[in-house]
């Protein structure tokens, strides 16, 4: 092949390649434009319809007892308000920020455009009254204390069954948590009230009478054994004799009776 011929093959072959190069680029702004008005376009139908216009709108799922106008209020949602603008983490602090609420969960749909709350409750088991004696509220079984004022709009009844802790404070709560379990643990005997004194020594009232159970609550799993195994003293002592019992060696109890007359 005569030399000449080569550089007709090299521009042959250069402009191939030129050819190619704007083939591909032609694609490439072909591609970009189709994304753009398809984006356009879908962003022009979920814009008049992705906001959050309404509290019919916000979705609420978990309440038994606290008043949905309470949620409502914590959300704090300034409508009306696009969907994907709505801060869930911010929502979620503003739900736990109280007490009664142990956990939140929020999504978002966004057609139609509804935001789903779901939130989990504290269940109160048990009346308390502070140690300042000026507060009655309720308590979880964690000790987490639940201030009546949560549940005031909701209309449902709290039905706790007849328990109650006086003289409560917050540095009792991992005490209480244990008593409690306890509680449902020992079903034998029947708790109704639990109660400490200045002194921080704790008490229980029971179905035999009042059970001291002192300060050193190291031994409340032994206690609430020997308690367990006195279900039968009625039927060997009058209910109505026993001052108290003091379990405070759960070893070596002792049954205190009033003074005959």
């Amino acid at each position: 092949m005569p030399a000449s011929s080569f550089p007709k093959l090299e521009d042959k072959i250069s402009l191939l390649k030129q050819q190619k190069h704007k083939l591909r680029q032609r694609f490439l702004w072909r591609s970009i434009l189709v994304s753009t008005i398809a984006t356009s376009l879908l962003t022009a139908t979920i814009i008049p319809h992705g906001q959050i216009k309404h509290p019919s709108q916000v979705q609420i799922e978990g309440t038994n007892l606290i008043a949905e106008t309470t949620i409502h209020h914590l959300l704090n949602i300034q409508y009306p308000e696009f969907i994907w603008q709505i801060p869930s983490q911010k929502l979620s602090q503003n739900l736990e920020s109280i007490p009664p609420i142990a956990d939140t969960r929020i999504n978002k749909q966004l057609f139609p455009p509804v935001l789903q709350v779901f939130i989990q409750e504290r269940n109160p088991v048990a009346v308390a009254i502070s140690a300042s004696g000026n507060n009655l509220g309720f308590l979880d079984a964690q000790g987490i204390w639940l201030d009546p004022k949560y549940y005031e709009d909701s209309g449902t009844k709290i039905v706790i069954g007849g328990l109650k802790v006086l003289n409560f404070q917050s540095s009792y709560s991992s005490v209480w948590s244990e008593v409690y379990r306890l509680i449902k643990a020992y079903p034998s005997i029947k708790i109704l009230e639990v109660r400490w004194d200045n002194s921080h020594n704790l008490y229980l009232k029971t179905s035999l009478g009042t059970v001291y159970l002192g300060s050193d609550l190291s031994y409340l799993e032994k206690q609430f054994t020997a308690m367990a195994s006195l279900k039968n003293l009625p039927n060997h002592l009058q209910l109505s004799q026993i001052y108290y019992i003091d379990l405070t060696n759960p070893e070596r109890y002792s049954i205190q009776k009033y003074p005959e007359r």
